[in-house]
């Protein structure tokens, strides 16, 4: 039924989005407390070692982090999605109507978005 192909979806969905922001952490230097503090012990157990910087989390990192998200799209998938006969449609102008209320881009989203690809290369 409908009904049930929303709540499947909409758990997807809900998981999925949880599921992405330890993914995400796992996959940035400062993307969790964690990985600072796993920075800082080495430093300290190990003084003779070169040290942890973005360039070389990323190479750990993120191919860990893109690894993951496939086996948790699977995971998803195989428990939600799969059986799936009738997928919920989205009304498209329901979503333009929201993206036009946003606005145009203002100073401050601009500088940020700066700010965060400045952090990014660093």
């Amino acid at each position: 039924s409908t009904k049930d192909s929303v709540k499947k979806f909409s758990t997807a969905l809900v998981l999925g989005s949880a599921y992405s922001c330890s993914l995400g952490g796992m996959a940035m230097l400062t993307g969790t407390g964690t990985n600072l503090v796993l920075t800082g012990q080495l430093k300290i157990l190990f003084p003779l070692c070169p040290g942890l910087s973005w360039g070389t989390w990323l190479q750990f990192g993120l191919p860990l982090a893109a690894a993951m998200i496939g086996c948790c799209w699977l995971v998803l998938y195989l428990l939600f999605l799969r059986n799936m006969k009738d997928f919920p449609i989205i009304d498209k102008t329901i979503l333009t109507k929201e993206f036009e209320a946003l606005g145009p881009i203002s100073q401050a989203e601009k500088v940020i978005f700066i700010d965060m690809i400045v952090v990014a290369l660093l």
